[in-house]
């Protein structure tokens, strides 16, 4: 979740194609979905079913319809943009309100290749605050992609091991 333009469609097109998205300027109609299986630690491998919604108010009939479905939900910003950080409160909100609080929350801060205009210790002490989990990435730096999905991946398998 996150406002349009910070990056959340480019993450999720490098993830399938293993190949940098540099100039996608595409928006997201409604929804798109995506399904990606990686290797974990402990020989363990996860699917993931990245449900790319659009940022824009006419697709909330549809977000707030299958937040109760998922299991985790990833929160992005445009490192390069405060607003879209600041704006994250009210995705939280959104989730919140329509059942996802039993969702494992991450934040990524998008386009770390940039001038970042979003203080760490901010974003440390919101996450920390909401419960999550912060990982930076730029589509540009392919190594920073692989190793968010293979780190999110080991929150997601030590919680479900956990049986939480």
């Amino acid at each position: 979740m996150g406002d349009i333009g910070v990056g959340k469609s480019s993450l999720i097109n490098y993830s399938i194609e293993d190949e940098q998205v540099i100039n996608y300027s595409g928006e997201t109609n409604l929804v798109d979905i995506t399904f990606k299986k990686i290797n974990l630690k402990d020989n363990a491998i996860i699917n993931y079913g990245m449900w790319d919604f659009s940022g824009k108010q006419d697709s909330i009939r549809i977000r707030t319809e299958l937040y109760q479905e998922f299991h985790s939900i990833a929160y992005c910003f445009d490192l390069s943009n405060k607003t879209s950080f600041q704006n994250l409160e009210n995705w939280i909100k959104e989730v919140k309100k329509y059942g996802g609080e039993k969702l494992i929350p991450i934040c990524i801060g998008m386009k770390s290749d940039l001038n970042k205009v979003v203080d760490f210790n901010t974003v440390q002490n919101f996450c920390q605050k909401n419960k999550m989990n912060y990982f930076e990435t730029s589509i540009k730096d392919l190594n920073s992609v692989k190793k968010f999905f293979v780190e999110f991946g080991n929150v997601l398998f030590d919680y479900i091991k956990k049986g939480k």
